[in-house]
C-alpha cells in the first residue's frame, strides 16, 4: 500500500496510462484507475490526493465531474488535473473557470505529465497524521460575516463553509493575511505556485475571478489597481 495518498486517474488504458499507474505506485501512492466517470464512487472521491481525468465525449463528462467535485465542500480542495483531445481555447478557459488546477492536451508524454502530477501536489502537501490536532487559528472580520479557518484551510460566511478550491483559498488566505497591501500578479503567483513553471502568470486572474464569485458581497473588497495589482481592503 502506497504512503504518499491516493490518486484517481480516469482517462483510457493506453500504453502511457499504465506507465504513468505504474511510476505512481513506484514512488508510493495509492492509484485508482477507471475507463469511465459513472464508475466513480462519490464515497471514495473525500479521500483522493489528486484527480486526473480525461474531459471524455460521454454522456457524463469530466468537466461535469468536476463541477459536482467543486460544489461539495468535502471534494472542492481536491486539486484537479484535466487532460482532452484538442478542443481549442474555450475548453481550456472553461476548465480553469470551474477550478482545475492544470490543463494538459493529448497526446502528452509519461515525463510532462508527472511532472505536471509533481508540481500540483508540490502545493499541496500530504497533510501529516497530527495536523488534525492542532490549535484552530483564523482570522475574521465580523462586518463581512467572513471567517478563514487558518488552520484547517476553510472559509466560512455567516458560518456556512464556503467551498473553495485549494488554489483560491490559498491566494485568499494570502491576501488576507496581508490585507490593504497591493501585489502585483506576479508576485502572487510566485507565492502561490512557487517552482511550478508549467502554468501560465494569468492563472492568477482567473482563480481571483472564481473566488469573487464566491465571496458574495464580500467580493468588493478584493479589489485591482492598475500598476500595483491586487489587495483585500478591510474597509471600503
Amino acid at each position: 500500500m502506497g504512503t504518499r495518498g491516493d490518486i484517481l486517474i480516469v482517462d483510457d488504458a493506453d500504453d502511457v496510462n499504465r506507465l504513468l499507474r505504474y511510476n505512481l505506485m513506484t514512488e508510493g501512492y495509492n492509484v485508482h484507475f477507471f475507463e469511465r466517470i459513472e464508475y466513480v464512487s462519490k464515497d471514495d472521491l473525500p479521500h483522493m490526493r489528486l484527480v486526473v481525468v480525461n474531459a471524455m465525449r460521454q454522456q457524463f463528462t469530466g468537466i461535469d465531474l468536476i463541477m459536482e467535485m467543486k460544489a461539495e465542500p468535502q471534494t472542492a480542495d481536491i486539486p484537479v488535473i484535466l487532460c482532452c483531445e484538442p478542443e481549442g481555447e474555450e475548453l481550456t478557459l472553461r476548465a480553469f473557470d470551474i477550478g482545475v488546477d492544470d490543463f494538459i492536451v493529448k497526446p502528452y508524454s509519461l515525463r510532462e505529465m508527472l511532472a505536471r502530477i509533481n508540481a500540483v501536489l508540490r502545493r499541496y502537501p500530504l497533510e501529516s497524521p497530527t495536523s488534525r490536532n492542532k490549535v484552530i487559528e483564523g482570522i475574521t472580520f465580523k462586518h463581512l460575516d467572513l471567517h478563514v479557518d487558518t488552520t484547517n484551510h476553510k472559509l466560512l460566511k455567516a458560518g456556512n463553509v464556503v467551498p473553495l478550491t485549494r488554489t483560491e483559498y490559498s491566494i485568499l488566505e494570502y491576501l488576507i493575511r496581508n490585507v490593504n497591501s497591493f501585489h502585483t500578479r506576479e508576485q502572487i503567483y510566485s507565492q502561490i505556485w512557487r517552482d511550478d513553471s508549467t502554468t501560465n502568470v494569468r492563472i492568477v486572474d482567473t482563480n481571483i475571478s472564481r473566488l469573487r464569485k464566491k465571496l458574495g458581497d464580500a467580493a468588493q473588497n478584493i479589489i485591482n489597481r492598475y500598476g500595483m495589482g491586487y489587495a483585500f481592503v478591510e474597509n471600503l
